[in-house]
């Protein structure tokens, strides 16, 4: 058990889009008020044009958060839809200081992907309202919605 939140993609993000994720991941950092470290809680959070990945700071680590470019083995799971699967569990009975940038992370990729990647969490909608208004501050956005199935109409992943 504990708290979760997932997202589920095609196997490729195009690399133009991907970069827009990390650009605007990069700019929250220094705001964020946590201390975020690589996937395993110690040196420095990923965020490159491949990929973002960080955890808390030891001692508040729990699970990595990663999302890349490319969906594979270890990371993500590939689905019976041909879809591909990642979670991040970012404590038990609630959730460590890092959910914050777990939250933020998946609302400038649901931003930049929209219908391309579907985001679920454990927690209800009105948990992630300090995260969404951070967004909305910070970049002028607020598109975030649950689970919209991804449109196979859209080219603009792989």
């Amino acid at each position: 058990m504990g708290i979760c939140h997932y997202w589920e993609i095609r196997k490729t993000i195009d690399k133009e889009r991907f970069a827009k994720i990390a650009q605007d991941f990069k700019k929250v950092i220094p705001y964020l008020c946590v201390d975020l470290a690589g996937v395993d809680g110690k040196g420095e959070p990923e965020i490159t044009e491949d990929a973002i990945s960080f955890n808390g700071k030891a001692p508040y680590e729990y699970e990595g958060f990663v999302l890349s470019r490319l969906a594979q083995a270890p990371y993500y799971s590939q689905m019976y839809n041909g879809k591909w699967f990642n979670s991040c569990k970012v404590g038990f009975d609630c959730p460590r200081p890092y959910d914050i940038a777990v939250k933020i992370a998946l609302i400038i990729a649901k931003h930049h992907l929209g219908s391309d990647i579907i985001v679920e969490s454990d927690e209800p909608e009105v948990e992630w309202e300090s995260a969404l208004r951070f967004v909305e501050r910070m970049f002028g956005y607020r598109d975030f919605e649950f689970g919209e199935e991804p449109n196979p109409e859209k080219e603009i992943m792989g």
